[in-house]
């Protein structure tokens, strides 16, 4: 098939108002449009088109990540067409990927649907607030919306801890923090255990999911006599 690199699929997808572009060795680029997959093109991608688009667009320790772990999810950024979160992963030996475009702009809590007790806990002081539910039910964008709410309502210090980091916040009264699990740490856990050593007053991890972190909550469940 013609050399493409990534941009020129990414930029072909958004042009036909894709959500989604999705990479697989085998079959042509395939586009999500209302939420239904079809071609891009017509040709289809080989193994080595896909290792080449994927690999390509990744940094150094990206592509050791993926080599390593043979599964990687990371943000790329795009001049003049935007942000997306990708997932890298092998199927059949061959390297596949997906990429979604994440919005310029977060909502406000009340326009995602939201109840305003889910805005009252962006006032809270202390505590422990989870963010769960299946993958694409819209877990990242309510948290940057509760991040964005806190920011321009309060005088904080934000720490977040993301992999990767999908949206980018600007500063508001308070400051915000981003950082990325592989470029500005290396581990969640050793991010969560700085936490009182930065002074951070807010601090959000994009998501709990090493055996070290759900071992640490079961036992503090335990400890306050909770399951």
């Amino acid at each position: 098939m013609k050399e493409h690199d990534l941009i020129d699929f990414l930029v072909l997808a958004a042009e036909q108002g894709a959500s989604d572009l999705h990479l697989t060795a085998g079959a042509p680029p395939m586009m999500r449009v209302a939420g239904v997959i079809q071609p891009l093109t017509e040709e289809p991608l080989s193994a080595e088109d896909t290792r080449r688009l994927v690999i390509d667009a990744l940094k150094e320790g990206q592509r050791a990540k993926l080599e390593n772990d043979w599964q990687l999810d990371f943000a790329l950024q795009v001049d003049d067409l935007g942000r997306f979160r990708g997932n890298a992963c092998y199927v059949s030996g061959a390297i596949e990927a997906n990429f979604r475009q994440i919005p310029a702009e977060v909502g406000d809590l009340k326009s995602l649907g939201h109840s305003p007790v889910v805005d009252r806990w962006c006032d809270e002081s202390a505590g422990l607030m989870l963010v769960t539910g299946a993958s694409g039910e819209g877990k990242s964008t309510t948290l940057a919306s509760m991040g964005q709410t806190i920011a321009r309502r309060r005088s904080v210090n934000i720490v977040s801890i993301e992999d990767p980091i999908e949206f980018v916040h600007s500063q508001g009264r308070s400051l915000v923090n981003q950082r990325e699990v592989g470029s500005d740490v290396h581990r969640l856990r050793f991010s969560a255990q700085e936490r009182v050593e930065t002074g951070c007053g807010r601090h959000s991890c994009g998501r709990v999911a090493g055996r070290w972190t759900r071992s640490k909550l079961r036992l503090r469940r335990r400890k306050r006599g909770t399951s």
